[in-house]
């Protein structure tokens, strides 16, 4: 099969193929030398700053725990030990923080932190593995949802009958009740408004 360039000759799709390949050699070639770049690029592919800063933390803070610096030489050593290893490494730091009663926020973050590290290097080829659900489980970080239905329709109508309306501050909280309540607002957007 072949297909065109821009001189409108024709080129054979397997020598394109080659061009291809030689392209993805030298940039293999490029990640190969450069071990050192693996916390960097996971670092630029972070939009937020602050997420930058704290995953560049918590990371120092894994390699730290183990007595180490995180060089390029350590990560790298890290990202090439087997999953299993690896995922005991991070349960150890993980209970370590359990057990000095740091937040469960807190926790899972950092955890997140070595899981993106790991999941970045399997993604660019440097690492043969992902973190499992296990080394990112934290405690008391499970969502508990709050009830948020509000009042109900009679619970409203007892606080409306309460209003004293025979004077204008009255007729104004009844009228500022009535909106907020009709049109599901917090009491927060009532604050807002300047009402005279």
């Amino acid at each position: 099969m072949y297909y065109g360039d821009d001189n409108n000759s024709y080129v054979p799709m397997s020598e394109k193929l080659d061009k291809f390949g030689l392209v993805l050699a030298e940039v293999s070639e490029k990640l190969a030398t450069s071990s050192d770049e693996i916390l960097v690029e996971l670092l630029k592919n972070k939009r937020s700053p602050s997420t930058r800063r704290a995953y560049a933390y918590d990371i120092k803070l894994f390699f730290r725990f183990y007595e180490l610096e995180a060089s390029a030489e350590n990560i790298q050593l890290f990202l090439s030990l087997g999953k299993h290893q690896a995922t005991h490494l991070v349960l150890k730091f993980k209970h370590d923080m359990e057990s000095r009663d740091l937040a469960p926020a807190t926790i899972a973050r950092r955890i997140e932190a070595l899981r993106s590290l790991v999941k970045f290097a399997a993604d660019i080829g440097r690492c043969d593995f992902e973190l499992n659900n296990s080394a990112s489980r934290v405690k008391g970080t499970e969502h508990r949802y709050r009830d948020t239905t509000g009042v109900k329709p009679k619970q409203f109508q007892e606080l409306v009958s309460q209003i004293d309306l025979s004077s204008p501050s009255g007729v104004r909280d009844r009228a500022l009740v009535e909106l907020l309540w009709s049109n599901a607002l917090q009491s927060s957007a009532g604050i807002v408004g300047n009402v005279r």
